[in-house]
């Protein structure tokens, strides 16, 4: 299977693989007549994917202008740094708050890896640091022109975490969204008959104030396709906004309700779990074995660890 797909014109969805597994994990490459864009990097094991994709539409790495990541998380920035190294004209444009994490990645290295323990060397491998004179951070509302009609806005979003942003393609009214409105499950979404989403709500910054602003702010937008980081293109986005809203507030009300009676993270997390799986179940999805749920879990620990801490703060 390719780990490259064209969407439409000049633009193409490139899978990196991250945590090994397929259709977790998308970058997005935008092809304009003299500036190429590449959104979020992925993972270091991913990288070899993105250089083989630029071979592929016949394009010279020193082509690639610039590299923009939504965050600075492991799975959208981690290989930033072992990329820009191959691409020797790039800057990479992070929201101002994840600049010092791309110079200087230590600190979150050691977050990464309390997290994930003898897994990260395998899902991350080497996390390199960037130059600052390498490394832009625009400002809310600032424009990128790609071309005379294509510009690219980036809005700061919060919710996920202080650091984040998504970016508005005015060319093709498209929305790369990062971690914003969660993660989309490309294997349910194809079985069940549209966009199957839940939320991304982890420590130790979710806040469900934040990501409701956000929800609002992306609702004023003119969008009519939304290109997941996790995973590939939708093109619904009222229901995908009400459908984050809902499961926010839901997910939350059962860790209230958990965390008043004395429960931890990893009861909160039994709790959400059993609500997805009847959730699909309803779907005719019930065989739980199945590879994508080894995804749903993995981002349901993550919402539970981060609903627990956000209790715990407050």
């Amino acid at each position: 299977m390719s780990s490259m797909v064209a969407l439409e014109k000049n633009l193409y969805q490139i899978d990196v693989y991250d945590m090994h597994l397929p259709e977790r994990t998308n970058v997005y490459l935008i092809k304009e007549e003299n500036k190429i864009a590449l959104i979020e990097t992925g993972p270091t094991p991913g990288i070899k994917h993105i250089l083989a994709a630029i071979e592929k539409l016949n394009l010279s790495p020193a082509q690639v202008d610039f590299v923009i990541v939504t965050h600075i998380h492991l799975d959208h920035a981690g290989g930033a740094g072992t990329l820009l190294a191959n691409l020797p004209r790039a800057k990479v444009m992070v929201h101002p708050r994840g600049a010092r994490h791309l110079t200087e990645p230590s600190r979150l290295i050691a977050g990464v890896k309390a997290i994930y323990g003898d897994k990260f060397n395998s899902f991350f491998e080497e996390i390199v640091p960037i130059d600052q004179e390498r490394i832009y951070t625009p400002v809310n509302g600032e424009q990128l022109a790609l071309g005379p009609n294509h510009r690219l806005t980036f809005y700061h979003t919060l919710g996920h975490a202080s650091h984040h942003m998504v970016i508005y393609d005015d060319l093709r009214k498209g929305l790369f969204s990062g971690d914003a409105l969660g993660v989309r499950y490309n294997y349910l979404s194809k079985a069940i008959g549209f966009d199957y989403i839940l939320p991304s709500m982890p420590p130790p910054e979710f806040k469900p104030e934040g990501l409701k602003t956000t929800i609002e702010q992306i609702n004023s937008l003119p969008v009519e396709h939304v290109f997941f980081t996790h995973y590939g293109q939708a093109n619904n986005l009222v229901p995908i906004l009400n459908r984050n809203l809902r499961l926010v507030e839901k997910f939350l009300a059962m860790g209230q309700e958990v965390f008043h009676k004395g429960g931890t993270a990893e009861h909160i997390k039994e709790k959400i779990t059993a609500y997805v799986k009847d959730e699909l179940a309803g779907y005719g999805i019930k065989n739980c074995q199945l590879p994508v749920f080894q995804q749903v879990l993995f981002d349901l620990d993550f919402n539970a660890q981060g609903i627990f801490h956000y209790l715990v703060k407050r």
